[in-house]
C-alpha cells in the first residue's frame, strides 16, 4: 500500500524520486509520530540545494492520497510550496497502530 501511495505522490509532484530524500522524509514522519507534532524544520535535511520545500500532514486511517493532495492544494501556503520548480522529491509516510498517518514530502531544487 505504501508503494502505491508513494507512486501517486511522485506522479503528482512531478519531481524525480530520490531515495536519500525519501529516507530523510521517512525519518521525519517517524519523528512526528513519536512527538505527535507537525512542525516544519528545513534544517533537518542534509542536502545541497538552491531551494528546498517541505509539506506535512497528519490524517486518519481512512484518508487517501487524493484527500491529502486536495487538502494541500486548498491551503495557500502548501499550494505555493508545491507549485515551485523542483528537481527531486522525497516522501515519507508512517502510520501508528490506531491508523493516524503522518505524511512528509521534501522537495529540492538543485543548483
Amino acid at each position: 500500500m505504501v508503494g502505491a501511495l508513494l507512486l501517486s505522490l511522485f506522479l503528482f509532484l512531478g519531481g524525480l524520486p530520490d531515495t536519500a530524500l525519501s529516507s530523510q522524509a521517512q525519518e521525519r514522519s517517524v519523528q512526528q509520530l513519536e512527538t505527535g507534532e507537525l512542525k516544519h524544520d528545513l534544517s533537518y535535511y542534509s542536502v545541497q540545494a538552491c531551494g528546498i520545500g517541505e509539506v506535512l500532514a497528519r490524517s486518519g486511517s481512512t484518508t487517501t492520497v487524493s484527500d491529502i493532495l486536495e487538502a494541500w492544494q486548498r491551503s495557500p501556503g502548501h499550494a505555493w510550496v508545491l507549485a515551485q520548480d523542483y528537481d527531486r522529491v522525497g516522501v515519507g509516510i508512517v502510520r501508528d497502530p490506531d491508523g493516524t498517518t503522518f505524511w512528509t514530502v521534501v522537495l529540492v531544487r538543485d543548483c
